[in-house]
């Protein structure tokens, strides 16, 4: 079982959020990815349009563009990815998403710098395993 830690999403935006604005949406980063994310989030290009597709993210407002459905086989029908171009650079950070009474958990997984257009066999891979993902909930808040 792998460790989700819940980030706060006035911290994701930048910007506190009134109680009463917030969304049934919750974010977390898996434990074995945390220290990755912290690093690529200081490059302010890249934290600009991340904020830019949570924001999104959390009004229901996304395209397949900026968050799309990465589903190819039973195992991975709830992983989707968070696309972002920075410099030319094609980053995916790969979520898998849970349901529960309270709304959503989308869970930031992995991140890859993409050099295709399509997923290729290393990617479907990393997918077919990200699928399998199970977790322990970790609210830091």
């Amino acid at each position: 079982m792998r460790e989700a830690k819940r980030i706060p999403v006035d911290n994701l935006l930048g910007k506190t959020i009134a109680d009463r604005e917030k969304p049934s949406i919750s974010f977390y980063v898996d434990s074995k990815l945390e220290k990755e994310l912290s690093d690529i989030l200081k490059d302010s290009s890249f934290l600009k349009k991340f904020r830019r597709v949570v924001a999104a993210i959390l009004g229901g407002i996304y395209t397949n563009d900026i968050y799309g459905k990465e589903s190819f086989s039973d195992e991975t029908k709830d992983i989707w990815a968070i696309k972002i171009t920075v410099r030319e650079n094609n980053y995916r950070i790969y979520c898998k998403e849970f349901f529960n009474d309270h709304g959503k958990n989308i869970v930031m997984t992995h991140l890859l710098k993409k050099k295709c257009q399509k997923n290729d066999k290393r990617i479907r891979t990393i997918l077919e395993k990200i699928g399998g993902y199970n977790y322990e909930w970790i609210n830091n808040e």
